[in-house]
């Protein structure tokens, strides 16, 4: 059936909240680093590595992650991404050392992640055609919104009952979101590309090989690796950096350090996507 008139913005509404703790559950690692380098008694080398394997195996998987979500429904490829992320953000509570964590935070984690953003992407491009630029940037507002929220309240959590339990409530919640998924979530007709046949399926070296004939991906490529290098360390690192300095508690080291850096980023990607609409409408050159 074809969805109704409204549901470009009930599919932002139900992947902001999947971004949310896409980010959040990512984000949390670094926000209890300290009790989990206290309870594990694990050096920051060791902890380093968990964060090192995780950005590897996103690194390594996005672009066959990325090839599959144009062959596969992007529906299913979604709520089996939120799904599984949330169970091994579940199962990282359970880790007792090194090679728990990087196997439930960073390998299986990351695998789960890897699947996401591609095919959310789409589903959004395919939806909304004159606001695509600010249904872009809300869906990334809510990346903000959940580094912040897991900076106070896994921070909380972790005083309260554990760091243990920080990973328990997000990845549970993720795990329920994930069956509101299953009933929601709608694929939408693939668009068919100038000189390309309905149906017809691309290979992956084929896609690569337009990826990297296009000067616009490349340099866009480029970019984004320049801020997710800097960005990556700092959600890792920064909470930790911050309570040693200034000797706070967890929910005060993790929701500083999360709460200003991003709190301006979010602003920011907001005005950026609703001016570039208008920009676009106004200078078709652009």
């Amino acid at each position: 059936a074809s969805p109704h008139r409204f549901y470009r913005w009930e599919l932002l509404a139900l992947l902001f909240v999947a971004f949310f703790f896409h980010q959040g559950d990512r984000a949390i690692f670094g926000v209890v680093l300290s009790a989990i380098k206290s309870d594990l008694h694990m050096t920051d080398a060791q902890l380093g590595l968990v964060g090192t394997v995780l950005f590897m195996t996103l690194a390594i998987l996005m672009p066959i992650t990325g090839y599959i979500g144009d062959i596969w429904s992007r529906k299913w490829i979604v709520t089996l991404s939120v799904t599984f992320w949330s169970l091994a953000t579940m199962a990282t509570g359970m880790a007792r050392g090194l090679v728990g964590l990087v196997m439930f935070r960073s390998v299986d984690t990351a695998g789960g992640e890897s699947f996401y953003a591609p095919a959310a992407y789409s589903l959004i491009a395919q939806f909304h055609k004159k606001t695509r630029s600010l249904a872009l940037s809300i869906h990334q507002a809510s990346l903000y919104l959940g580094v912040i929220t897991s900076g106070f309240l896994g921070g909380y959590l972790a005083e309260l009952w554990g760091w243990r339990s920080a990973f328990y409530v997000f990845g549970g919640c993720g795990v329920l979101l994930g069956f509101v998924l299953m009933f929601r979530l709608k694929d939408a007709p693939r668009e068919v590309m100038p000189g390309e046949k309905a149906g017809a399926k691309i290979s992956l070296a084929e896609a690569l090989s337009r990826l990297f004939r296009t000067p616009t991906a490349v340099l866009l490529t480029t970019g984004f690796t320049a801020i997710v290098f800097v960005n990556n360390a700092y959600v890792v690192w920064a909470p930790n950096f911050v309570e040693e300095k200034f000797k706070l508690s967890l929910t005060a080291a993790g929701g500083g350090a999360m709460l200003y850096h991003h709190l301006a980023a979010m602003i920011g990607v907001l005005i950026g996507g609703r001016l570039s609409d208008t920009m676009i409408t106004t200078h078709r050159s652009f």
